[in-house]
């Protein structure tokens, strides 16, 4: 009688021997080795991303809570660092804008007034003020103020005020006045001291105005 062979996987595989068996331990030492790694990595990336994750959220309500505490007159203002200590900016007023270079902090004016064509705009520079940046009329000792036809007809005024170890200015375009005082473009372009002094006479307000904020911004 022919024998007949018994087929399937468990029957046609040849029988194992030691090495290969050996071979098959390590195989599965190796897999069970990279599956604890592989497992371990993705605990590791995932604590990673939930710290990630949590820095943004803390990072999101800190500035929720400071927008809140400003917008609501908690908070004192924002602190700039001079080379003499901190010059504080009513945050009541101003807010903050795009700070191109490190040595300067600017801030624009929260509402623009009547008179404004723009809203005014504060810089803090935090080193003193040099021989060079001295521009316009004296008014007194340490402010002086510049009148400038940047975008005619309306008239730009440059106020800056020295303090100890900083300096301040402040940039604010008001519409032309239309009075017997008028003045021609090349009134302004020739910036002569009659000229300074009769702008210093029609726009008086928003000068006096501006000095008063410029010079309480001391460092403390």
């Amino acid at each position: 009688m022919t024998d007949l062979k018994r087929t399937g996987p468990c029957y046609d595989a040849p029988a194992q021997t030691h090495g290969s068996g050996r071979a098959s331990e390590r195989c599965n030492a190796l897999a069970a080795r990279n599956a604890v790694r592989s497992t371990s990595i993705l605990v590791r990336a995932t604590k990673q991303l939930s710290q990630i994750m949590m820095n943004r959220t803390a990072a999101r309500l800190a500035a929720l809570l400071t927008g809140l505490a400003l917008s609501s007159g908690c908070g004192s203002g924002y602190i700039v660092d001079v080379s003499n200590g901190t010059v504080s900016v009513d945050a009541k007023f101003w807010k903050p804008m795009e700070n191109p270079e490190a040595f300067a902090d600017n801030f624009e004016a929260r509402e623009k007034r009547p008179s404004e064509v723009y809203n005014q705009v504060l810089t803090v520079f935090k080193s003193p003020i040099r021989d060079d940046q001295k521009l316009g009329l004296a008014l007194s000792p340490g402010t002086w103020c510049e009148f400038m036809s940047l975008h005619p007809p309306a008239v730009t005024l440059r106020v800056r005020v020295a303090h100890t170890g900083h300096w301040v200015m402040s940039r604010q375009t008001v519409t032309a006045r239309l009075t017997s005082q008028a003045f021609s473009q090349a009134d302004l372009d020739a910036e002569s001291p009659e000229t300074l002094q009769r702008l210093l006479t029609v726009y008086s307000d928003e000068v006096a105005r501006t000095r008063s904020v410029l010079d309480a911004l001391v460092a403390r």
